[in-house]
């Protein structure tokens, strides 16, 4: 009976938590100009949906696939996603400035990485 109420480690939640970050750090702004006020949230560039897709597909892994699937979906998952919010960084440009979700989304996708390796 203690098995069923047995607490889990802090690895297999730390990807599912992750995911749920670059889900809203996808809301965020990712670039905002530097001149005005203007910014450009994650969901309007090609690599904020592509990392919300993503991130999606790592949290249905750590909601519903075994244990053995959850560690390699996450790792993989999340460097896709830290390698997305990379390259937006580098391809900025235009007079425009890296915003808040750009940075959280790559420490998001970094974190999935972490929890996927931890897992293992």
């Amino acid at each position: 009976m203690t098995e069923e109420f047995a607490p889990t480690e802090p690895s297999q939640g730390l990807p599912g938590v992750a995911a749920v970050f670059t889900l809203i750090a996808v809301a965020l702004p990712w670039m905002a100009a530097t001149p005005g006020s203007q910014t450009i949230p994650g969901y309007r560039t090609l690599h904020g949906l592509l990392a919300a897709v993503v991130a999606l597909v790592v949290l249905v892994a750590v909601v519903a696939d075994p244990a053995d699937r959850r560690t390699e979906v996450s790792l993989v998952g999340g460097a896709v996603v830290a390698i997305l919010a990379l390259a937006r960084y580098v391809t900025l440009g235009g007079g425009f400035a890296a915003g808040l979700g750009l940075y959280v989304t790559f420490i998001a996708g970094l974190a999935m990485v972490a929890g996927g390796i931890l897992g293992r």
